[in-house]
């Protein structure tokens, strides 16, 4: 039986248009800064607590936008998908790995990437964070993409995306590591 998994996520944008990506710590895969919402939370409580945790970064309530509801095949817990709930958020100051946080990368829109990522980020937050460095429009009515709804009564307001698109795209993958990456044997966690 396939077990659903709530996430928060984030969409977080530097001021050049980079994108960051997370690895947890005994897992392979990159994805999006967030994680479990707890059943006393709303996503965006959530969220904050979240970035507060793994990147200790501190995050206005008003400034995360809400993008929608995305759902992909967990990356670290078999049998589970995971139902995120994605916000964009622009960072200016400095991110540090923190909790289970091992390694970061920050990807622009048009980077190559080796990294291993999760479904997630490869299938849904990644081509986003491509048409909006393209300055294409953001169509969130694609595959795996549920209406605008989070559950428990809340309605995200309809967001458009951000009219200003224009941003340097570097080609390399800038990364910063707090511990050495893992063993293809180690075992895995959330998301």
């Amino acid at each position: 039986m396939t077990q659903t998994i709530r996430i928060s996520a984030a969409l977080v944008l530097d001021p050049a248009g980079l994108t960051l990506l997370v690895r947890k710590r005994g897992t392979q895969a990159f994805m999006q800064p967030g994680g479990k919402i707890e059943p006393h939370e709303d996503p965006l409580t959530a969220l904050i607590r979240e970035l507060r945790e793994e990147l200790g970064v501190t995050v206005n309530t008003s400034s995360p936008v809400y993008i929608g509801r995305f759902s992909a095949p967990a990356a670290n817990e078999a049998d589970s998908i995971v139902e995120a709930e994605l916000f964009r958020v622009g960072l200016a100051g400095a991110v540090t790995p923190a909790a289970e946080i091992a390694e970061i990368a920050w990807l622009g829109p048009a980077t190559p990437t080796g990294l291993i990522l999760a479904p997630l980020a490869r299938d849904h937050v990644l081509p986003l964070h491509r048409r909006l460095g393209r300055g294409a429009p953001c169509d969130l009515h694609h595959p795996g993409h549920a209406n605008h709804t989070t559950g428990g009564g809340l309605q995200p307001p309809r967001v458009q995306p951000p009219r200003d698109r224009t941003h340097a795209c570097p080609v390399d993958v800038k990364s910063r590591s707090k511990n050495p990456p893992i063993n293809p044997g180690d075992s895995r966690s959330d998301q």
